[in-house]
């Protein structure tokens, strides 16, 4: 006869919240969403002036504009002597920045709906998809974890969002056409499909983003467990070498190496001798190697972990930091919007599950410094050190939030099958 179990007692229905506690917390929420606009508002201004630029002035999408028209007619998008001579028949008058491009021939491809318009035109579109697009990685970052309700989600969404549109790399970006804005959405899309189990959408965005610029590979080791993602990469990636090398079969391989590693192997800039202390500086060159081997010492500590979208979701925020450190302390200031998204899974950590003290604590540490030193801090240009610090500080964020979650043994962060088109 089998043993029937007694039904389990259910419950008793939890007490509703006294009438002077719901008054509290609708009180803060209504002056947190204040807050929020007050700063998405104060950030709308600043970008007012953006549409009325002239288009000589966003001379950084230049390169690739032009590479998209080379690779249109089967010539090597990277080779300076094209470029130039396609900016002289397009008759474009005005002072450049130079044509050697250090962007992956792959670039000029995903750039061809832009390149196929005239150059004015694509400029001013290039500026209002960058701003788009800082929008949505927004929205993306604060839904990569489980909330802690939805009032946490929309405050959370509109701060950020008021965040990344009026931080200094931001005001810098924008108004030159800087790819950044793009890369930073394929790196926060990346992220957020690994955090919902979606590894095709995180792949191909992966993919699609080192297409223009290599940074997100910096995601790799954190999708090292997830084989759909990998694939879904791979794929991707075939595609876009494929499609570059139908309509230039020839390219100068060589020489685009040699100008990638011409950008990124600058030695100390000569104003940071000056107006920086030795520490900094040497802070500066161990970046690479001081968060580069406990990153990968992470991925080892997470192995068991490793399908787990929470972990491997904490794992590429930590990543991110560590490329986006190295980024940071670039010659060039623009570079350390590619640190936003880590920065971001810091700063919304208290409107999403988890300590809230410990939370909390972070994110404001990293608020203030990044408030102090990204955006107040006066120094000679480039002043992109002072990111290298924030860099830092967020490395430490995204590693103690990661500590966090491996001891959480349900994976409390997982998103996995999440219902809704964003959760």
């Amino acid at each position: 006869m089998p043993i029937v179990p007694p039904p389990s007692a259910s419950p008793p229905p939890s007490a509703p919240a006294p009438p002077a506690s719901r008054l509290r917390t609708r009180v803060a929420a209504a002056l947190a969403l204040a807050l929020a606009l007050a700063f998405l508002g104060s950030a709308l201004t600043d970008l007012r002036r953006v549409p009325r630029l002239n288009a000589a002035v966003a001379i950084d999408i230049l390169p690739i504009w032009l590479g998209g028209r080379a690779l249109a007619a089967g010539e090597d998008p990277n080779d300076a002597a094209v470029l130039g001579r396609i900016f002289e028949e397009e008759g474009l008058r005005f002072r450049t920045g130079g044509f050697l491009s250090y962007y992956p021939p792959t670039a000029a491809l995903i750039a061809r709906p832009f390149s196929a318009v005239p150059y004015p035109l694509a400029a001013k579109g290039f500026r209002y998809a960058s701003v788009l697009a800082l929008v949505v990685s927004a929205f993306l970052a604060v839904r990569t974890a489980p909330s802690r309700g939805r009032v946490h989600t929309t405050v959370a969404t509109i701060a950020l969002i008021g965040y990344y549109l009026s931080v200094r790399p931001t005001r810098a970006v924008l108004p030159s056409g800087q790819i950044g804005p793009i890369v930073l959405f394929a790196t926060a899309l990346a992220l957020w499909g690994i955090s919902r189990g979606r590894d095709r959408i995180g792949g191909i965005a992966l993919a699609l983003g080192a297409g223009i610029k290599l940074f997100p590979l910096v995601l790799l080791p954190a999708v090292v467990g997830r084989p759909r993602a990998l694939i879904a990469a791979l794929v991707a990636a075939v595609a876009l070498v494929g499609g570059v090398n139908l309509h230039a079969p020839h390219l100068d391989l060589e020489a685009w190496s040699r100008a990638l590693y011409g950008f990124v192997n600058l030695g100390v800039h000569p104003a940071w001798r000056h107006d920086q202390p030795a520490w900094v500086l040497r802070l500066w060159q161990a970046r690479f190697l001081a968060l580069g081997i406990p990153s990968f010492l992470a991925v080892v500590w997470a192995w068991r972990r490793r399908t787990d979208p929470a972990v491997a979701t904490a794992l590429g925020a930590l990543f991110i930091a560590w490329g986006g450190t190295v980024m940071a302390g670039s010659h060039h200031y623009h570079e350390a919007l590619l640190l936003l998204p880590a920065v971001a899974w810091v700063l919304v950590w208290p409107a999403q599950r988890g300590p809230v003290a410990l939370s909390w604590a972070l994110a404001v540490g990293v608020a203030v410094l990044a408030e102090l030193l990204g955006t107040r801090a006066q120094s000679s240009a480039p002043s992109s050190l002072h990111w290298l610090l924030v860099g830092y500080a967020t490395w430490v964020a995204c590693a103690i939030r990661l500590g966090w979650t491996l001891r959480a043994p349900t994976a409390p962060e997982s998103l996995a099958g999440a219902t809704g088109p964003l959760g």
